[in-house]
């Protein structure tokens, strides 16, 4: 029996939606493709069997393997070989990747000895189990990096993958018909897309800090086992808009640009980010959930730092605070009660507290000082709402500056550009807020 190299649980999920039309990759599948058809588990039809659908499965698990070992060597890809995961008729499917191929693929991987897999398994008893996981050979990595000379610039996310995502209360993707809004939505979406995609977005920190941004990643990825990217993966550029609980007013933020997987409270590592080799700068909306908070309720919105709580809690630190609000409005405290809804409610790790105070403390403390707070909590998925809101924000922003020719990269409620562009984004950040908002943002230059 082949031992499986490496920690199993160091893994993040296939993406069926990686491509690439590269003449070195093309020659690479060209090549394990004639292997394949001579394979014995392979009976091809003469005439019957079209040649597309099985090479794209082929460049998919490919491509999934070789950025899976750009971002650590040592770095698995989980596998669904569930059938009904790519049977069924949805928008978030890949059409070119069928189990008929699939299956038969991966044995062929595995007995050339281009793969590793460890079959995956389902527990009855215990309702559980695991996926597939699968890591490229050294042969194989021999021939993707040394004989075809592969590299991320090659990889880019299918044109036809579906970019605006709509999910229920469970986090499952679910169908939806296009309207105007979606169609606009996924319009504008492409148009930054094709601005990101022609763009040079770059990482230039210090070894020993590249190193340390590594192992964070990678220790996050095992410890909440999760859809961790487990390092950074550089050729993760497209963006999509993620909207919850089956309502397109509810979340909508922008995900996937890797750059947004870049720690920056233990170690402040998008300081290094570059576009187009240049240095750039981040600017984000201070306390904004905060400003929009007040401002869908009708109330006066604050001028004060929103998470000063100054003769409230003496010494509380600011990002320990913010962590605070977000626990209070997804409703993970009672305001009738004061008290957590899940007991004892832990205090997040990297929340600093003053001497003698509690997360309790912490959380009525901000209570007193923003009464408006009482009055949401009650509301189901104010946070979410909250969010789409600022998506909205975001992507006129986004849209904004390309008008001006001017890359942005978004995460959530900062953005990053050229510093030359500094000036640019601060007036199109405050128009924008004004527009939606009615007040002048509280801008902060990282």
């Amino acid at each position: 029996m082949t031992t499986i190299p490496g920690d199993l649980n160091f893994s993040r999920p296939f993406d069926q939606h990686l491509w690439s039309d590269h003449h070195h990759v093309n020659a690479l599948i060209e090549r394990l493709y004639d292997d394949f058809l001579n394979y014995k588990q392979y009976l091809r039809k003469p005439g019957k069997t079209k040649e597309k659908t099985p090479k794209a499965t082929l460049k998919v698990i490919c491509l999934n393997l070789f950025s899976a070992w750009r971002v650590n060597p040592a770095f698995f890809t989980a596998i669904s070989c569930n059938t009904r995961d790519y049977s069924r008729h949805t928008r978030y499917r890949n059409t070119q990747i069928t189990t008929r191929y699939l299956f038969p693929i991966l044995d062929f991987l595995v007995d050339r000895g281009l793969i590793y897999r460890a079959k995956g398994y389902y527990d009855r008893g215990n309702n559980g189990g695991k996926v597939t996981r699968i890591i490229a050979s050294g042969e194989l990595n021999h021939l993707m990096n040394d004989t075809y000379h592969l590299n991320g610039d090659m990889i880019e996310r299918h044109p036809h993958s579906e970019q605006i995502i709509l999910k229920d209360k469970d986090k499952r993707c679910i169908e939806y018909d296009d309207t105007e809004k979606t169609v606009l939505m996924r319009r504008n979406l492409a148009n930054i897309n094709q601005a990101l995609s022609a763009t040079c977005i770059g990482f230039n920190a210090p070894p020993d800090i590249r190193k340390e941004i590594d192992e964070l990643l990678k220790q996050d990825t095992l410890a909440y086992q999760k859809n961790s990217q487990g390092g950074l993966d550089f050729t993760r550029k497209s963006l999509t808009r993620i909207f919850n609980n089956s309502s397109f007013t509810q979340g909508g933020r922008f995900y996937g640009g890797w750059w947004q997987s870049v720690p920056n409270r233990r170690i402040k590592g998008r300081q290094y980010i570059t576009i187009d080799d240049q240095k750039t700068v981040e600017i984000d909306y201070g306390g904004m959930q905060v400003m929009l908070l007040y401002h869908q309720l009708g109330k006066e919105i604050p001028t004060d730092d929103p998470y000063d709580l100054t003769g409230f809690l003496e010494g509380a630190d600011r990002q320990s605070v913010k962590k605070a609000f977000f626990h209070l409005i997804f409703g993970e405290y009672d305001h009738r009660t004061r008290s957590p809804k899940r007991k004892p409610m832990k205090c997040p790790k990297d929340v600093k507290l003053p001497k003698g105070a509690t997360y309790e403390m912490l959380l009525n403390a901000l209570l007193e000082k923003h009464e408006v707070l009482e009055t949401c909590m009650a509301s189901d998925n104010i946070a979410i709402q909250l969010q789409y809101r600022d998506s909205v924000i975001a992507e006129e922003v986004l849209l904004r500056l390309l008008e001006r020719n001017i890359i942005a990269l978004p995460i959530h409620d900062s953005f990053i550009v050229k510093a030359e562009h500094r000036d640019d984004l601060i007036t199109v950040m405050t128009e924008v807020f004004i527009k939606h908002v009615g007040v002048v943002p509280v801008l902060k230059v990282e």
